[in-house]
This record gives C-alpha cells, sequence and structure tokens, in this order.
C-alpha cells in the first residue's frame, strides 16, 4: 500500500472547496488502496471443497457446469428434496471456476435457474438451504471479472427481497455478501444497486445489531451489511442522502462503534462511518451530534491498549483513523478531538512501525493541528520526528 503526502494541508488555512476536494481525493485513495488490499472490496466465500482440492478437473468443468445447471433445472420443476443439494452441487463447481471467459452459458442458464430458487416460497422444503446455496454461488460469481457481475447484477432485486431476514438471518447475511461484492465491482452497478433499493433494507439488517438481545448471527449479518454499504458508497457516494434519511442510523451506527460488539463489525462499522464523514458537511454535523467524534476517540485509545502488533488491532486502528481525520475538517467536532488523549493516541500510532498506520497518523495530525489553528489559533505541538 503506498504512502499517501498531505502536505498541502500543513501550510495553513484552506477554503471550504479545498477541504471538500480532499476529502474526495483521499477517499478515492483509500478505496482504490483497500481493493487492493487482503480483504479487498470482494470477497470469494471458501468452503472445505473450494479451499483444497478442485470438486472438477479444470477440463471437465464446462461439461459439469452445464450437467449441474440441467440437474438443477430439473429440480426446479419438479419440486423436490433435492433441491437444495443441486443448488449446492452447481455451487461448488461455480465456485472452483477461477475465470469464464464467456459468459454466454452464465446468462442463459446458470443465472436463470438460480434466480429461480432465490424466489422460492417459504412453504416450499427446503428453501432456507437451497436459497443460501444459491446467494452463496452469485456472491463467488460476483467475487469475479466485470463481464461476470454484469450477469449476475440482474439477480439484484430478488437478493435484496431477502436481506429482511425472513428465511433467517445466514440467508441474509449471504444475499448481502453477495450484493457487496457487486457494488465492490464500479460505480455503474452501485447505481443500479441504488435504484432497486438496497439502501433502506441493507441499513437495516445492519442496525438489527445494536439491539441488547442481539446474537452472533445479527452481529455477523450485522458486519457484513455495513461492508456492503461502505462499497456502495464508493461507487455511489450520493447514496449517502439515502443512507442518512434511514431512521435510528446516525445514532446507531455510532453505537456500533462505541459499544461492545465483534471485532469485525467494530471495523466495518467504522470503515462506514469513515465514507459517510466524508460525505457534505451535513452529514457530517448529523454524526457529530450523536456523538461519532467522541465514540471514535474513545475506541481508539481502548483499541491502543492492546497493542498496534495485533492484527485485528491494526485493521481496526485504520478506519478509526480516517474517521478522525475527515471529522477533523469539523469546528464542531474540536471538543472531541482536541483532547491529550486524542492527540497522544494520534501520536502513539504515528510512531509504530507499520507504514500504512503511520501515513494514516501523520495525515491526521496534519488535520488536527489546522483544526486547532482554526478553533483556537494555538496550534497543537507534536514531536517533529513524526512529521517527516
Amino acid at each position: 500500500m503506498q504512502s499517501r503526502k498531505h502536505d498541502g494541508l500543513r501550510g495553513g488555512h484552506l477554503s471550504k472547496s479545498s477541504y471538500t476536494a480532499h476529502r474526495r481525493a483521499e477517499l478515492a485513495s483509500i478505496s482504490k488502496n483497500r481493493r487492493d488490499a487482503l480483504l479487498g472490496f470482494k470477497r470469494k466465500r471458501l468452503d472445505a471443497c473450494s479451499e483444497g482440492k478442485p470438486c472438477v478437473p479444470e477440463e471437465d468443468r464446462q461439461k459439469a457446469l452445464e450437467t449441474a445447471t440441467n440437474e438443477l433445472a430439473c429440480s426446479l420443476k419438479l419440486k423436490g428434496t433435492s433441491l437444495a443439494q443441486a443448488t449446492r452441487q452447481l455451487r461448488q463447481i461455480v465456485s472452483s471456476v477461477q475465470e469464464f471467459p464467456d459468459t454466454t452459458h452464465l446468462r442463459g442458464a446458470v443465472i436463470p435457474n438460480l434466480v429461480k430458487v432465490l424466489l422460492m416460497r417459504r412453504d416450499e422444503a427446503d428453501a432456507a438451504d437451497a436459497v443460501l446455496e444459491a446467494a452463496w454461488a452469485i456472491t463467488n460469481l460476483a467475487a469475479g471479472r466485470h463481464e461476470v457481475v454484469e450477469a449476475v447484477v440482474v439477480s439484484a432485486p430478488a437478493l435484496i427481497a431477502h436481506l429482511s431476514g425472513w428465511l433467517g438471518l445466514p440467508v441474509a447475511e449471504q444475499c448481502a455478501w453477495a450484493l457487496g461484492n457487486m457494488a465492490g465491482d464500479d460505480a455503474v452497478i452501485c447505481k443500479t444497486l441504488a435504484a432497486n433499493g438496497i439502501v433502506l433494507p441493507l441499513a437495516r439488517l445492519m442496525l438489527r445489531a445494536t439491539s441488547h438481545h442481539a446474537g452472533r448471527a445479527a452481529e455477523s449479518a450485522g458486519a457484513t451489511a455495513a461492508w456492503a454499504l461502505s462499497n456502495l458508497l464508493w461507487g455511489d457516494p450520493s447514496q449517502a442522502n439515502s443512507l442518512m434519511d434511514v431512521p435510528q442510523l446516525p445514532k446507531g451506527l455510532v453505537s456500533l462503534v462505541q459499544e461492545e460488539h465483534d471485532e469485525w463489525l467494530h471495523i466495518e462499522a467504522a470503515w462506514l462511518l469513515a465514507h459517510m464523514c466524508a460525505g457534505p458537511e451535513m452529514h457530517m454535523h448529523t454524526m457529530v451530534k450523536h456523538g461519532a467524534a467522541g465514540a471514535v476517540v474513545r475506541h481508539l485509545c481502548s483499541a491502543l491498549t492492546e497493542g498496534v502488533d495485533n492484527e485485528e488491532c491494526l485493521a481496526l486502528l485504520t478506519p478509526l483513523l480516517r474517521c478522525i481525520g475527515n471529522m477533523g475538517t469539523f469546528k464542531a467536532a474540536s471538543q472531541s478531538l482536541l483532547t491529550a488523549a486524542c492527540v497522544a493516541a494520534v501520536q502513539h500510532c504515528a510512531g509504530c512501525s507499520h507504514a500504512t498506520l503511520q501515513a494514516e497518523s501523520q495525515w491526521v495530525m496534519a488535520m488536527l493541528s489546522d483544526l486547532a489553528k482554526r478553533t483556537s489559533n494555538v496550534p497543537i505541538r507534536f514531536s517533529s520526528s513524526l512529521l517527516q
């Protein structure tokens, strides 16, 4: 991951338009870097078969794919108990294929049959298992090339319909995962998903995790939904407006960042908050009003007690720092950000040996320094060695 330079922020005051342009450029930069990172924008779900030896030898895959598709089509007509097994077999073959040079068979047979599975009624035999397998197959297809994503996007309305969890949270999460992979492809796909009404059901799925009675399944689904929303905002930042209109969203997102939850949920909620704070100032005002700045600072200080060499801690620190840097352009956040605890935490990150965290922290220090000048005319004194 290449380091980013922020020298332009150190020379004094910048206009509001310059700050906005900078935030958007930074968001584009981190989006590109995240795409190239280990987890990336797209995530393929593997099982024992796809992690080890391929289910089908490479030379036999096309024939096996056609056979499995035909068997699924027959199972759909008969509506028998073998439907889930037939869908699972197709999913395993689809997941074992690294590239689909020709999407003709996908468009003409594979995807239409998977969509039919997604449209099953609750009272049909093995509905939940079959729908989960179909969503899983689409998830792995959507993790592939752009041409394949263009082919599977027709399944989006059926996937969105399952985000309510009427077939259970595992199905809802798998559908969110598939949609997140689609959103991670390009801006045009994101706009298509938004036009199909993806924002509200994804947000509701994420907010389920805020309940005090939320279990592990709700937190896992919430984390996946937050990740999918981050991908959507990366491709179509204007959808932040729709997201802010969701009842309880600002309060709920802050809750996911500051309260005790699964670590993965914390990470994805922090990334989503970072995206929200990179948008219009009114969005940042709303988030700060609900305590976002204080929540992020407290979580950053708490996370540092575990040490920056912890992998999970590193994964969390970057989006938390991104939140602070983005909110550092907003004067109303100064009361929470210009504190000894926040400054010390950022300096601690800047002094670590991890290059990515150093670059992120140095940018945040520049933002906080400028925020201090604009609000109190008293600059923050950071160690000069950390600003090299």
